[in-house]
């Protein structure tokens, strides 16, 4: 029988979240394993011209921490022993978060609740159970909001040395090629980061490939303009870029570049054909298609 020790649990302080906090418990307790709860808080974003600024409250966090701590120990008290966990508190969209700390610290399992919604309300608001199920690093035990819980799709190849999932998910894309943002849209590493902003507001991007002398040299986000706020238009790209990007092919399939975004903590990578830059494949791109795959 599989033992978890290393249990993720994603809480957003509702019924199925607290009943798959629960089912956690029961196995960190049987195991002797210990609980990694996360809660991911939603972004602030203040607006200035077309640039989204998100500013982030020291303070904020840290209360949330501490709420999280007492909600825990709360729900889990009339249970039995506490087991032991920590928590993880950030200003971040909930399923990255997830898959982030999933492969980051090699859970053993991720137990989450589901809202067992359906129809429009599903295709309107998405899932984020869903979407951890079919890119997660380890299996995924969904514990819906009436009934008991299921152990749901295994996914991608476990990370864990030696440990391999007794069943595969196909459903989603093959390839980066079918999923990816066919762009030609650059900036170079002397321009300003002002126009780097302009050209991502003018074609509704968040990520912008660094070109120069028809060569990769480096990768912009929009997070990067936060420290250069005010300087957008006395600082060049260089300086807020991040050189010497992992890049993937055309034909490498999604669940790969999904974990070299995992891996090397990025949200996008450009996607080249030899030297030349021939488009970008996003994190937000891979789980909105698996989530229409899902649909299906």
């Amino acid at each position: 029988m599989t033992t978890f020790a290393n249990i993720l649990v994603p809480i957003d302080y509702e019924a199925p979240a607290d009943a798959a906090l629960r089912a956690a418990g029961a196995l960190a307790r049987a195991a002797k394993g210990r609980l990694l709860v996360v809660h991911a808080l939603p972004l602030p974003i203040y607006t200035m011209a077309e640039y989204p600024i998100v500013p982030i409250d020291g303070a904020w966090v840290r209360d949330e921490t501490e709420r999280l701590r007492e909600h825990v120990r709360s729900v889990l008290e009339p249970e039995g022993e506490v087991p032991a966990f920590e928590v993880d508190v950030r200003v971040d969209t909930p399923a990255l978060r997830i898959l982030q700390l999933a492969a980051e610290r090699r859970v053993d399992v991720i137990v989450m609740g589901t809202h067992g919604r359906s129809g429009i309300k599903h295709l309107l608001l998405g899932s984020v159970a869903s979407k951890v199920a079919r890119l997660a690093p380890c299996p995924v035990l969904t514990v819906p909001a009436h009934g008991r819980p299921k152990l749901g799709a295994l996914t991608a190849e476990a990370q864990a040395a030696g440990r391999a999932p007794a069943a595969a998910t196909t459903a989603g894309p093959g390839e980066v090629g079918e999923v990816m943002r066919y762009v030609a849209i650059t900036v170079g590493p002397e321009e300003m980061l002002e126009d780097a902003r302009v050209k991502m507001a003018q074609h509704r991007i968040r990520h912008l490939p660094v070109v120069e002398n028809a060569k990769l040299v480096g990768m912009l986000s929009s997070v990067d303009f936060g420290p250069y706020i005010g300087q957008l238009a006395r600082t060049k790209v260089h300086a807020a870029m991040t050189a010497d990007p992992t890049t993937v092919g055309s034909g490498v399939d999604t669940a790969t570049a999904a974990r070299l975004m995992l891996e090397r903590r990025v949200r996008a990578l450009p996607v080249v054909d030899g030297e030349r830059v021939v488009g970008v494949i996003s994190a937000s791109d891979i789980l909105e298609e698996y989530a229409r795959a899902a649909r299906t």
